[in-house]
């Protein structure tokens, strides 16, 4: 194999490793994009269940069930 074709393998390997690392930083943004949505719903969630666990029952309501 002459010294030409070791490069233009080289390239096209080159080429290929390229597409793949594009391929995935394509994946790794989409993941990112879907942790964050992820992490804004547990946010909501512990801010719903602080909201409720430090609110008082309104007046007239029956205390939940003691367990035991």
């Amino acid at each position: 194999m002459s010294w030409f074709d070791k490069i233009v393998d080289a390239v096209q390997t080159a080429a290929v490793i390229g597409e793949r690392v594009e391929h995935l930083g394509r994946a790794v943004a989409d993941l990112a994009i879907e942790l964050r949505e992820i992490d804004r719903r547990v946010a909501r969630l512990e801010g719903s269940v602080v909201a409720r666990a430090t609110t008082p029952p309104a007046p007239g309501t029956l205390p939940p069930p003691r367990e035991g």
